[in-house]
């Protein structure tokens, strides 16, 4: 495969000499059990990720693949193949990854509510690739002696604030509640009623006419503005040919 690709950029360097390339590995995997290809597996992500090592290593930008799901549906599986491959990918120095929003059944559909979940792990995977950033600041070491001298906690530190605004990632659509006032705001919420954020999400992420579309084909008009199970048979999937979307690159 890398021979491929190195020809190609020979040819390119041939007809105009400089021109910026990027080579362009994708290495993949059947399922000797069926013949089937497998894009969410832990090996599809470790070929991908060495590829990425091999192109750091030559000093040449790449584009791979991650993100891919063998899964039908946004469910369980696609969460965790899709965080497993984009994170190994992503953190050996891939300059781009190709089909990470979006796609599920080994990149046979694309389903529309994918695209706001995969958002999530690609920002969650994004912040992974930013690291700890180590120096004289982030050390904090006058702070550190201000709150062993003081008041013995970081929270009033205006540091704090600001930290917490920039080091950390707040997904949109998940929530970090636990304990006693997750159960009170669950009992407190009906939980058939659309949430508002996800509400927002959803009409950010598709188009009003695919959405239309979509309730038209559920036979359900009060779904219009929520996606989730609860609302009503929304379709979870549909056929990249019926459904031509462009995923999200990054």
């Amino acid at each position: 495969m890398l021979a491929e690709q190195f020809s190609g950029m020979v040819y390119v360097n041939l007809k105009n000499p400089g021109h910026p390339t990027l080579i362009g590995c994708v290495p993949s995997q059947a399922d000797l059990r069926s013949g089937a290809f497998t894009g969410g597996s832990a090996e599809f992500a470790l070929m991908n990720a060495a590829i990425a090592q091999i192109a750091q290593h030559l000093e040449l930008p790449l584009y791979n693949s991650a993100g891919i799901s063998d899964s039908k549906l946004p469910d369980a599986q696609a969460g965790y193949e899709k965080g497993m491959t984009t994170t190994a990918v992503a953190l050996s120095g891939a300059n781009y990854v190709h089909h990470s929003a979006g796609f599920l059944e080994s990149l046979m559909t694309v389903a529309f509510e994918q695209y706001p979940i995969d958002n999530d792990i690609n920002g969650a995977v994004m912040r992974l690739v930013r690291g700890i950033e180590v120096t004289p600041e982030t050390l904090s070491l006058a702070v550190i002696d201000t709150v062993c001298r003081g008041e013995g906690h970081f929270l009033a530190q205006p540091q704090t604030l600001k930290l917490m605004n920039s080091e950390y990632f707040y997904p949109p659509l998940p929530t970090a509640e636990t304990g006693m006032i997750g159960r009170m705001r669950a009992r407190r919420t009906n939980v058939n009623a659309p949430d508002p954020l996800r509400v927002r999400y959803w009409r950010a992420i598709i188009p009003r006419r695919s959405r239309l579309k979509l309730i038209a084909r559920s036979g359900d008009s009060s779904t219009s503005s929520c996606p989730r199970p609860q609302c009503g048979p929304v379709p979870l999937a549909r056929r990249f040919e019926r459904w031509p979307l462009k995923p999200v690159m990054w």
